[in-house]
C-alpha cells in the first residue's frame, strides 16, 4: 500500500495508464478520466461508457464540493441534493460525518465504522492496487487528475 501522497498519485497513474491504454479509442482523454472515476475509482459496473460518463462526472462534481466544504450552500438547491445524496454512496467509504451525511467530509484517518478500510482507495480492476486517501491526494485527484488533457 502507498502511505506517500507521491506514492499514491503514482499507483493511480500507472493503474489510470493500463486502463488509457485499454480505452483510448472509445472516448476523449478528458472523458475517459472521469470515466475511470466511475468504473475504476469507485468501482461501478455498468458496461456502458455513456453511463460511466454521467455518472462519473456527478462523482466529481461532488466531490469537489466536499473537499471545498460547500456541501450545505450545493444541497439548498433540490436537484443539487438528490445528486449529492445518490452520489456520495459510491463513496461513501471515504467520509466521515457527525450527526448528518450532509455535512459529510472525507475521512483521511479511517476513523469511521468498525472495519473500515476507509484510510485508502482500492483499485479492485488492477491486482487491488490501494492508493492512500490523503488531502494532499485527493487535491491533486480532484483538481489535476480529472481536469486533465
Amino acid at each position: 500500500m502507498n502511505w506517500n501522497p507521491e506514492e499514491a498519485k503514482q499507483t493511480l497513474l500507472r493503474c489510470w495508464n493500463d486502463y488509457y491504454e485499454d480505452n483510448k479509442d472509445d472516448a476523449p482523454e478528458k472523458d475517459l478520466r472521469v470515466m475511470f472515476l466511475s468504473s475504476v475509482v469507485v468501482g461501478l459496473t455498468t458496461y456502458d461508457g455513456d453511463i460511466d460518463l454521467f455518472i462519473g462526472k456527478e462523482i466529481s462534481e461532488v466531490m469537489k464540493i466536499i473537499f471545498e466544504k460547500k456541501t450545505f450552500e450545493y444541497i439548498g438547491d433540490h436537484d443539487n441534493y438528490v445528486k449529492y445524496i445518490k452520489t456520495i454512496n459510491y463513496f461513501v467509504d471515504w467520509l466521515d460525518w457527525g450527526t448528518s451525511i450532509r455535512g459529510a467530509w472525507f475521512d483521511y484517518y479511517g476513523n469511521f465504522g468498525d472495519g473500515f478500510n476507509g484510510k485508502y482507495i482500492e483499485l479492485q480492476d488492477y491486482g487491488f492496487e490501494k492508493v492512500e486517501l490523503s488531502e494532499d491526494f485527493m487535491k491533486w485527484f480532484i483538481y489535476e487528475f480529472l481536469t486533465s488533457e
